[in-house]
């Protein structure tokens, strides 16, 4: 039997705009029935309004070491999938050698300890959630490719984006957007009335397992194999597209994915059967592959982030900063 369009509908109703309806009540339910609290010790939020993949965790290290120059007690709180998954942790003490990382499977917890340690600042990778905290400032990333019309499980939004009127600040994902993407989305935020900032993401080098540093030239022309386990493979797979290596395999894995033994045989097995020169990852996820003894050539391309106008995003990160940091209150 074929259906037709009208019970198609239905039944794509049923299973998804039904739930995110119900998904979508619950968010204004839970920020309008939220009782606010003065945490201990001021905290700002990067976060973003979709289940993942902005490039949130880079503006998190990237404003840790802004703050790193003036405050003695700064502290990251991060996700850790597991005691045998802790890329983001991992990545950020690398970043930010020295700083304190909380980390754990539940943020609030994590956060609650970092709030026992009587930080200067704490910053936050993905908190723009937590609606009961009085002195956060919340900074959300938006990635402009991403459909904004449907909530989970209809679509990837968490939160509505009338939801940026809780912001304290837009961070747009610039890379790899058109200006004419870049433009329409820019006339649906400006009316928030949120200062607003463009981010890009662009390759700086390539590293090796041992921390040597390459030039971005040194993929030219080569046979990649790409791997990586990431909410948006594709923006990665562009990026090194754009270095002109001859060709490109890949193998896209879930994100915050726990590579077995098993899983870098297979990887080495598809390295030399299609005679690759090298094989390409995340820095995120080099931190879980450097554990095994791999046999191949293994490098991460190193990202950097570019803030414009960066002054100014400096310069209204500290007076924020300033404006909140008060008498310390025990939750």
């Amino acid at each position: 039997m074929i259906l037709n369009s009208r019970v198609l509908f239905s039944i794509w109703a049923i299973i998804f705009f039904v739930p995110s309806l119900f998904w979508h009540l619950g968010c204004y339910i839970k920020i309008i029935f939220t009782k606010k609290i003065k945490a201990t010790s001021p905290v700002i939020s990067v976060g973003n309004l979709e289940v993942g993949g902005t490039g949130k965790t880079p503006l998190t290290i990237e404003i840790g070491k802004i703050f790193k120059e003036v405050l003695q007690k700064v502290c990251i709180v991060s996700y850790a999938k597991s005691e045998e998954s802790l890329d983001e942790p991992i990545l950020i003490s690398k970043e930010l050698p020295g700083m304190k990382v909380f980390y754990g499977r539940s943020r609030r917890n994590a956060l609650l300890e970092a709030f026992n340690s009587n930080c200067d600042l704490i910053i936050l990778d993905d908190g723009f959630q937590y609606f009961d905290i009085k002195n956060k400032i919340d900074i959300v990333v938006i990635d402009p490719l991403v459909p904004t019309v449907f909530l989970i499980p209809a679509g990837r939004m968490r939160f509505p984006l009338s939801f940026l009127k809780y912001a304290d600040a837009i961070v747009i994902n610039k890379s790899m957007v058109s200006d004419y993407i870049y433009k329409k989305m820019l006339q649906k935020f400006e009316k928030y009335g949120k200062p607003i900032f463009e981010a890009r993401y662009e390759p700086n080098c390539f590293v090796d397992v041992k921390g040597k540093k390459y030039t971005l030239n040194f993929i030219y022309g080569k046979k990649v194999l790409l791997i990586c386990g990431i909410a948006k493979p594709d923006r990665f797979i562009n990026t090194v597209y754009t270095l002109q290596p001859a060709c490109i395999l890949s193998a896209a894995y879930p994100d915050h994915f726990d590579y077995s033994k098993k899983d870098i045989l297979e990887i080495g097995k598809i390295f030399y059967r299609e005679k690759c020169d090298m094989v390409v990852t995340t820095k995120k996820d080099l931190v879980k592959l450097e554990k095994f003894d791999v046999d191949f050539p293994l490098y991460a391309i190193d990202i950097i982030i570019k803030i414009e106008p960066y002054k100014i995003f400096v310069e209204w990160l500290m007076n924020k900063f300033y404006s909140i940091r008060c008498e310390k209150i025990d939750l």
